[in-house]
């Protein structure tokens, strides 16, 4: 199910209770993850931060991290397989998914709440849940009945199921045929920051090197790459709005911070070691 207040359904959940944080290796996670670490430190969220790659690492990276922890938070992983159906939790463990990765596995999507997903992006086309989910036991029951009637009618439902199935089929193929990435984590981490009155440009910047990582490797259009920048543009601090720029070119590694207020030593550079970074303070 897709969370509506990223602030009351997902951050405040949190507060005062153990986490499990468990973070892919690409860049949007990692400045995902640090983003989530400063808000964590801020309000006192004590978690255990396990790296995955893969669902292999991921299961046993719950399976060896479950151990009285009631809420999991995945960062660029899990949204795009059941989780339920590989993890086998506990029913009372809440997985929070802040995924890129798309499509969503529907049936995440569609979980009566152990599964909550923290973001849906506008480019979606999840299909209804009508027609990709069916009750077979109630089928079974109706099923029963006896001379040519119920034969006839018996027939007529399984000649139904078919054609709903061939339909299911098809919603399912076009909508899992093509992977491709959403909005970056990092900026709706950036968003929930800006929530929360905890924004800090630590968050903008780590929110502009995966927004500006992303476009670098085509992640998304260049449209909608712009559209991200801007996003964070207007989740800055207010005080130094009209002092400091983030810009980034597309399809390049050249990264540059325009800044009347911060000094070199007050950008986090250590978050992006494996990138070509240049700071240019005016």
């Amino acid at each position: 199910m897709f969370i509506e207040d990223i602030k009351n359904d997902f951050y405040n959940v949190l507060l005062g209770n153990r986490v499990l944080l468990l973070v892919h290796y690409d860049v949007d996670a990692i400045c995902t993850c640090k983003i989530l670490q400063g808000l964590f430190k801020s309000d006192n969220i004590s978690y255990t931060l396990v790296p995955v790659g893969g669902i292999a690492e991921l299961k046993q990276a719950y399976e060896e991290n479950n151990e009285e922890i009631k809420y999991v938070v995945l960062v660029n992983c899990g949204g795009t397989i059941d989780l339920v159906d590989i993890l086998q939790p506990e029913e009372e463990v809440v997985f929070f998914v802040l995924d890129a990765h798309k499509p969503t596995d529907v049936c995440n999507v569609y979980s009566d709440g152990q599964v909550r997903l923290v973001y849906k992006d506008s480019e979606e086309n999840i299909p209804n849940f009508d027609d990709i989910f069916r009750d077979d036991e109630e089928e079974e029951d109706e099923e029963a009945g006896s001379g040519r009637e119920g034969l006839e009618a018996m027939v007529e439902k399984r000649r139904e199921r078919r054609a709903w199935e061939e339909r299911r089929n098809t919603l399912m193929f076009n909508y899992t045929q093509f992977s491709y990435y959403g909005k970056p984590s990092a900026c709706v981490a950036v968003e929930l920051a800006w929530r929360v009155s905890r924004v800090w440009w630590g968050a903008v910047w780590a929110g502009s090197v995966a927004a500006a990582g992303g476009a670098v490797a085509a992640h998304r259009p260049p449209a909608q790459a712009l559209l991200d920048h801007h996003h964070l543009h207007t989740k800055a601090p207010h005080q130094h709005d009209k002092y400091v720029r983030i810009y980034h070119r597309l399809y390049t590694r050249l990264f540059r911070c325009y800044s009347k207020t911060f000094k070199h030593s007050e950008v986090p550079t250590n978050m992006i070691q494996n990138m070509k970074i240049s700071f240019c303070p005016i």
